[in-house]
């Protein structure tokens, strides 16, 4: 639960700066979007969460250089993938995405 908040507590915060200089704050859907990623993920830095809003050609810049996540979460999820890995699901290791692995590890079970 802390971990969460303090997910959040930084969303919040983040401050985007735009090519042009423009500075505004993350919408409600940018905030879930880099939420779910920040759950499975013990770290992620800049260049990381802006690609994943704007995609990697994005010249934005966050007022973050690297943001926390769920380190609990993350040991869990990659326990997950070994496990499936182990029962014959290789392919889920190699998704890059917090979305495309997900995805994979539902269809799992």
């Amino acid at each position: 639960m802390f971990q969460e908040f303090k997910i959040w507590s930084v969303l919040n915060n983040i401050v985007v700066t735009g090519p042009e200089g423009d500075k505004r704050q993350l919408t409600s859907e940018e905030k879930t979007k880099l939420s779910v990623s920040l759950q499975l993920y013990p770290k992620m830095s800049e260049k990381e969460l802006v690609a994943i809003l704007f995609g990697k050609k994005a010249g934005a810049i966050l007022n973050y250089r690297q943001i926390e996540g769920n380190d609990t979460m993350s040991a869990f999820f990659d326990k997950y993938l070994e496990i499936a890995s182990l029962c014959g699901y290789d392919s889920i290791a190699g998704r890059k995405t917090a979305e495309e692995k997900l995805k994979a590890l539902f269809c799992m079970f």
